[in-house]
């Protein structure tokens, strides 16, 4: 589905044009913006839940068992809790493990190097003593770092690499604790998603008092139009629903989040696929710290170089009293609106309650802190040419080897300054020789001699190693579908000065990551029902294992149906440049769907808006079958795994 960012830039424009038509509810969600934010987010929120504590530790123990543990080895109990709040889970299992003990690490190696190249650039000796407190706590934290994170990440991938095959309730084979085909064993973001959205909504609505409570419903509103138009447009690039490409949406997401984010922030334009300005000079949302756009409870951002409560809390399962920090009003709402909405008998075995939504909203903070923040290595590390006097690395670096004092910049008759120590305190972390580099320093004696340009160059190729080392991670990171990819990897230029965009892993006709296909799409080819939604992969056995790459296996359910989106179209189309079409998303027609394309997100939001949702129909928000579907269940001895599918309205 499309992510938060879709939602905040069409939240703020559908404000604006409030605003401009004097319309009080503008001024009313402008003055309470992070609520109206908050609703925006809409029931993604509880993808984010915190796991307990229990679960993190067990979870923790196989990350760290050699070779990594199993999670087929967990107890049942731990097994439902992960197969009902997986990315939650797999977010803890990334806190605990690698960003909560060396976040602060990388940020202070970088901070000390900016401060080391400031010196240099300078050649100011008298700094030098400035700096000598920090060289141990540097080199020490340099060998730790070196010694785990080349261990930590395999490890990490192995364990969500597991957790990934987990698919949503109705595309797995078991039948306990209750069938495929039963919606209360829905995961709660999915059934909030899936079942009864319009008289969620108006119910919110109906019980809303303060002006912070309408505002929440306002956006609440604003994400309803954003799934109903936009999802279609991720499904296209992904090549079929959440539901069975669970994992692809949420990497195709992630790329039309940052697109959206970085064109509307930089005012841009596209001529076909070439932006203006170009991708590497747009906004980059994963340094927009957007946790803060909707933070409500008055979470507290890390300080200094340290991570927030908020992360090390959903690292560990302890939340405390964190959760309390939300107004208990919002989360008495959503619970009040649950209540009038479904009845107890039909509502997930998870359970909802207002505690739930207090957490939830603490585990959104702390996602998009750490993909937002720019806190690690999670932006476009970029370090620029090197000096002109180096543009080869020395020898030193390029054979990992440990350098002699004159090749770091020091004359034999020089001593041990502050200058070196700090760079042969990088070379443990990189190459992990802290005798060699100390030994080197030993035998320079006397006066201080330097070397001022090859210190320089010895900095540069320094900090390339440590830019390479962390880009590489940020890569990782973002492949995985967990981080925000930076603009400068939206496309690339080539030499005659044409862009393409970002494409998937399929080589070599890797499908684009921001922009629709034809693949997926009725519109402008010939239409064969085999063509959308594709198979999520070929076993059959595992939920989107494939997610990297656009599915080419033929659909596992039928009938198909159509995905109606424009192909060859960016982000922005399905935004504000597409209109009101075809009567818009409040004329849904009969059940399942009319398979109309509706138009864009910012004209059904006001839309929406100004009918206060009075007849807003009860939309599947990740047009799950198409566009348009209405609320739907299977009908009992009818799933995926025993088609056809039959499709029952909600």
């Amino acid at each position: 589905m499309p992510n938060l960012a879709f939602h905040l830039e069409v939240l703020d424009q559908v404000m604006d044009k409030l605003v401009a038509q004097n319309d009080p509810r503008g001024t009313l969600m402008k003055n309470n913006h992070k609520f109206a934010a908050l609703g925006a987010l809409g029931p993604d929120m509880l993808r984010y839940l915190p796991i307990s504590a229990n679960l993190s530790n067990a979870l923790s123990a196989l990350v760290n068992s050699t070779p990594v543990g199993q999670i087929s080895t967990l107890t049942l109990p731990q097994l439902q809790e992960l197969f009902l709040n997986p990315v939650g889970a797999i977010y803890a299992v990334l806190f605990r493990q690698l960003v909560v003990a060396n976040w602060p690490v990388i940020n202070q190696i970088t901070a000390f190097l900016n401060k080391l190249d400031a010196i240099a650039a300078a050649q100011d000796e008298l700094a030098i003593p400035g700096v000598l407190g920090e060289l141990q706590t540097i080199l020490n934290e340099a060998q730790t770092l070196e010694a785990t994170l080349p261990n930590t990440v395999p490890n990490i991938a192995s364990l969500v690499g597991q957790i990934l095959v987990l698919p949503p309730w109705l595309e797995q084979t078991l039948t306990l604790p209750v069938t495929p085909a039963d919606p209360t064993a829905n995961r709660l973001s999915e059934f909030l998603r899936w079942h009864k959205t319009g008289a969620f909504v108006r119910n919110l609505e109906k019980a809303a008092k303060t002006d912070a409570e309408k505002a929440f419903v306002l956006g609440w509103m604003v994400h309803i139009a954003g799934s109903v138009t936009g999802e279609p447009f991720v499904a296209n690039i992904t090549g079929g629903p959440y539901r069975t490409h669970w994992w692809r949406n949420r990497l195709v997401s992630n790329f039309v989040d940052s697109w959206t984010f970085g064109f509307f922030g930089a005012h841009a334009s596209m001529n076909g696929d070439t932006p203006t300005p170009i991708y590497a000079d747009w906004p980059a949302l994963c340094s927009h710290n957007m946790q803060d756009v909707f933070n409500v409870a008055g979470f507290a951002d890390g300080v200094g170089d340290d991570v927030p409560l908020a992360v090390k809390a959903m690292a560990s399962g302890n939340l405390g009293t964190l959760p309390n920090q939300f107004p208990a009003a919002i989360a008495n709402l959503l619970q009040a609106a649950v209540t009038a909405t479904y009845p107890a008998n039909t509502r997930p075995i998870a359970g909802f309650s207002a505690d739930i939504f207090k957490q939830a909203a603490l585990g959104s903070f702390a996602v998009y802190w750490f993909m937002t923040s720019g806190s690690g290595p999670m932006c476009n590390n970029k370090l620029g040419n090197p000096p002109p006097t180096c543009l080869v690395p020395p020898p030193w670096i390029s054979t990992g080897s440990t350098p002699t004092p004159q090749q770091a910049g020091l004359n034999p008759a020089g001593a041990v300054t502050a200058i070196l120590l700090a760079i042969f305190a990088l070379f443990s972390f990189l190459f992990g020789d802290v005798a060699g580099g100390l030994a080197a320093l030993a035998a320079a004696l006397a006066a201080p001699v330097i070397n001022w340009p090859t210190v320089v160059c010895n900095l540069f190729w320094l900090r390339n190693q440590l830019v390479n080392a962390e880009n590489a991670l940020r890569d990782a990171l973002v492949t995985g579908g967990l981080a925000y990819p930076p603009p400068a990897k939206l496309g690339t230029t080539n030499a005659s000065n044409v862009t393409q965009p970002a494409l998937d892993q399929t080589s070599p006709t890797g499908v684009p990551l921001t922009k629709t296909n034809t693949l997926s799409s009725a519109v402008g080819v010939m239409w064969t029902p085999t063509i959308y939604p594709r198979q999520m992969d070929t076993s059959l056995t595992a939920a989107d294992l494939d997610f990297g790459s656009y599915p080419l296996t033929a659909p596992l359910e039928t009938s198909a149906t159509q995905n109606l989106v424009t192909p060859d179209m960016y982000p922005n189309f399905v935004v504000n440049g597409a209109g009101l079409q075809n009567g818009g998303l409040m004329n849904s027609g009969p059940f399942p769907s009319q398979e109309l394309f509706f138009g864009d997100a910012v004209s059904n939001a006001l839309a929406i808006i100004a009918s206060n949702a009075g007849k807003l129909p009860d939309y599947n928000l990740d047009a799950d079958r198409g566009d348009g579907w209405l609320g739907w269940h299977p009908q009992p001895g009818s799933t995926p795994s025993t088609p056809p599918v039959v499709a029952v309205q909600d």
